[in-house]
């Protein structure tokens, strides 16, 4: 497959499809790819020191790390995260600058959570994340680190698949590399990272980045994809947690290359409709298949 001037894969979708799909293969093919991808992942994992490189390798090859099981082990190590020394977790959580905004925002996050668990359950979990969060922020001592509205949408995945300690883990670490740029008392950081938008689209397609700034559509439609890592426009957690394979394995800006990426392969949709709500449609539409090609 070839790469764009990205240095990534150079996916187009097919004539009359609304996603990108990768070649049909038989479900015994499939599912023996499958297994030999977690005998390697696990071979990685229990070699000393860990595979860092075939790690890495797997979670960005299709499939990336086909389930939650493997995810709970390979994402704390993409991130070098520590998952057996103790961590004495700061109490009186309730006291925090924070604690009722993060409190309003997790109650709000219902849809964040796979559907037809029982509501006594989400309760449960929703209540562990709002501890997750707390810790992090409590154990965030520097203090130019915010929390931010729709920190606890990128939080819910590592909580689902990882448990509230090792989430906790993982959250904090992520705080102070690919959030920290989202984390300042504004988001002057952030707006200049989404500033470098246009020009990523500019090197793939000049025509649809002279289109978009024609538009005057801004780039303010891309942020809540970057400071969520796209969990506040997609639905499903599956595919959530696909991205968060590619983004933990990769640089900390990927999510702004793959923005770009979304935006080209909405080109033809953008001449006709709205553009910030054509492109977050194609984002919702596409249910992550274009992440195969990733």
């Amino acid at each position: 497959m070839s790469r764009d001037r990205f240095g990534l894969h150079r996916v187009r979708p097919p004539a009359g499809t609304n996603a990108v799909r990768s070649r049909p293969r038989s479900s015994g093919a499939a599912a023996e790819e499958r297994r030999h991808k977690v005998r390697e992942v696990n071979k990685a994992l229990e070699s000393d020191p860990v595979d860092l490189s075939t790690l890495r390798e797997h979670a960005l090859s299709s499939g990336g790390l086909i389930n939650d099981e493997l995810r709970s082990r390979v994402w704390p190590k993409l991130l070098a995260v520590d998952v057996y020394s103790p961590v004495t977790w700061p109490l009186h959580l309730d006291k925090h600058k924070d604690y009722d905004q993060v409190r309003l925002d997790v109650r709000r996050s219902d849809r964040r959570f796979p559907p037809g668990i029982r509501a006594r359950y989400r309760r449960f979990k929703q209540q562990e994340l709002t501890d997750v969060i707390m810790r992090v922020l409590a154990m965030c001592t520097q203090p130019e680190l915010h929390y931010y509205q729709g920190f606890h949408e990128l939080a819910v995945p590592l909580l689902l698949v990882c448990g509230p300690d090792i989430s906790s883990r993982m959250l904090l670490q992520l705080c102070h590399s690919h959030l920290r740029d989202y984390m300042g008392v504004s988001m002057s950081c952030a707006n200049v990272l989404m500033s470098f938008l246009y020009p990523l689209i500019a090197e793939h397609d000049d025509e649809l980045e002279r289109f978009l700034v024609r538009s005057e559509v801004g780039t303010v439609f891309s942020l809540s994809w970057l400071i969520t890592w796209y969990s506040h426009v997609l639905p499903d957690l599956h595919t959530v947690c696909r991205l968060f394979d590619v983004f933990l394995a990769s640089h900390p800006l990927f999510p702004l290359y793959f923005a770009a990426m979304v935006c080209s392969w909405s080109l033809c949709e953008m001449c006709n409709f709205d553009l910030p709500v054509c492109i977050e449609g194609r984002v919702k539409q596409s249910k992550g298949n274009f992440v195969s090609g990733v």
